[in-house]
Formats: C-alpha cells, structure tokens, sequence
C-alpha cells in the first residue's frame, strides 16, 4: 500500500516543523494558516493545528533492510531513541518480518 497523503491533528506546529523539518530533513511543502506540509518519499504528511488536541500518533517510515543500520545511526546522532526498561533501541517483530528503531518522540 502507498499513502499518498496523511492529514494529521497537533497543538504544536512548531514542534512538528523542528521534528519533520529541522530534524528529519523533509521538505516543507506547504505552510499556511494554521498547518503545515511535509513531503517524506510518496507521502505528503498535513499537520493541522488544533489547540486542544494532546493524542499522540504512531506511524512508520519503511527503511531498506541494507540500510537499517546507517538509519539508525543516523536518528541516533539527531535525537534520542526511546527504549524499553532494558535500554533496548533496537526491535524485532516475527509476525510482521520487521524491525524497528526505537521511537523518536515529537
């Protein structure tokens, strides 16, 4: 499945520019009032901004499994991952045949 498009809800439009933007790298496609535009691959990622919303999303970008590593080394040198108790950064998931970095948190 490609997403072409992912309109998604934030009370910080700041914070998502710094991650998405400054952080990641993704050009800024689009700003007007009230959201924001990202490009990431085939994807158009629209933030809009809503002052009351505090839910959090979760969504991932698929790396090249010969490239797993040089990208999370790579998130790595820009911001902490988030790990579990055991300070693991680094997932596996048998019934999806995947792996995951830990998460960056906006």
């Amino acid at each position: 499945m490609r997403i072409e498009e992912l309109q998604l809800y934030t009370s910080d439009l700041d914070a998502q520019h710094a991650f998405y933007g400054d952080l990641l790298g993704l050009t800024q496609i689009e700003s007007g009032p009230g959201q924001r535009a990202f490009q990431a691959g085939y994807t158009r990622l629209i933030f809009h901004h809503d002052s009351q919303w505090q839910r959090f999303y979760h969504f991932a970008f698929l790396v090249p499994a010969l490239r797993f590593a040089a990208a999370r080394n790579w998130l790595a040198a820009r911001c902490p991952l988030l790990s579990d108790a055991s300070g693991q950064t680094h997932f596996h998931f048998e019934a999806w045949n995947a792996e995951e970095i830990g998460r960056a948190h906006v």
